[in-house]
């Protein structure tokens, strides 16, 4: 199934059944209502919350679109979620779009049995899926983390998609595993983005992403095509060890440090076209075809041999 293009909602006309209370201010609250109350999880009065919480069992589904959280809020919610015997909560589906994380967002070790969506969240702090399960989709499309966003180790069962995500502080998806495609066009990093080791069994797209810092690829696997069209790093790059088992196109790409393509291994040709201080180019594999600007000296070539240096 393959998800629908998100659009934010209008700020005043969410498209859930939303909350009745207004707080200061006079503008509506956009929280999910729960029900059978009439007002979302963060308005819900203490006996309320509480006989609600106590309600949940691990693997309840959760809609809390356009709810406003504090970090103790949302820890309150995933304690109900979490077994005595489990290292992490369980949730079915957990429907977070346009939520507002006031403090820092800890999922690590959560279960997910279904999709995980988070479009257009807005997260204050850090946030952190260490180690996260999700047997569906994960879609952060549009999420906004004034802070670091961590997701390593983070495993997704069908499609990760977080185009158009923006972080303010760096971003890591190391030792990540996405069964299906994994999408990051118009990821947007106010410093680092790490994809070390990461695996993807479907097709990688770093389309139009703009990294503020040094971008780490090394020794990731991609199964399938691979597209980084349009790419700006703020530092160096890095596709060290890296597995393109099926066809790759890389630039038009600029960064401000080293292109390092050393032991890189090509299954299918591959296409290079960047420009950066210093390439450093050791795949194996191909063929490779560059077209590379390396400081003020751009210069073209093409290989078909097993190695390319």
């Amino acid at each position: 199934m393959t998800a629908a293009p998100y659009r934010r909602t209008a700020p005043d006309v969410p498209s859930w059944p939303h909350c009745a209370e207004a707080p200061p201010g006079g503008a509506g609250c956009r929280g999910r209502r729960v029900e059978p109350h009439a007002v979302c999880l963060a308005h819900l009065p203490d006996a309320e919350r509480a006989a609600h919480l106590a309600g949940l069992l691990p693997g309840a589904d959760l809609d809390h679109r356009g709810t406003r959280f504090t970090e103790g809020l949302l820890r309150e919610l995933l304690t109900a979620l979490t077994e005595p015997s489990t290292a992490g909560p369980r949730i079915g589906q957990a429907r977070f779009e346009e939520a507002v994380f006031h403090d820092a967002v800890r999922f690590d070790l959560v279960r997910i049995d279904g999709d995980a969506v988070f479009d257009g969240a807005e997260i204050a702090g850090n946030v952190s899926f260490d180690r996260a399960e999700i047997s569906g989709r994960a879609l952060f499309r549009q999420v906004r983390i004034g802070g670091d966003g961590c997701f390593e180790r983070m495993t997704v069962r069908r499609r990760a998609v977080f185009e158009g995500a923006q972080v303010g502080g760096s971003a890591s998806f190391e030792r990540m595993r996405v069964d299906g495609r994994a999408v990051f066009d118009g990821l947007r990093t106010g410093r680092h983005a790490g994809f070390k080791g990461m695996e993807v069994g479907g097709f990688l797209s770093l389309d139009q992403a703009r990294i503020g810092g040094d971008g780490h690829f090394d020794r990731a696997r991609i199964h399938l095509a691979t597209t980084l069209r349009g790419l700006t790093a703020g530092g160096r790059v890095s596709f060290a060890g890296v597995a393109f088992e099926g066809s790759a196109r890389v630039g038009p790409l600029v960064c401000a440090g080293t292109l390092d393509l050393s032991e890189a291994v090509f299954g299918a040709a591959m296409t290079l076209e960047a420009a950066a201080t210093a390439v450093r180019c050791g795949g194996r594999g191909g063929p490779l075809r560059r077209r590379c600007g390396c400081g003020t000296r751009p210069w073209t070539s093409a290989t078909r041999s097993s190695r390319a240096r």
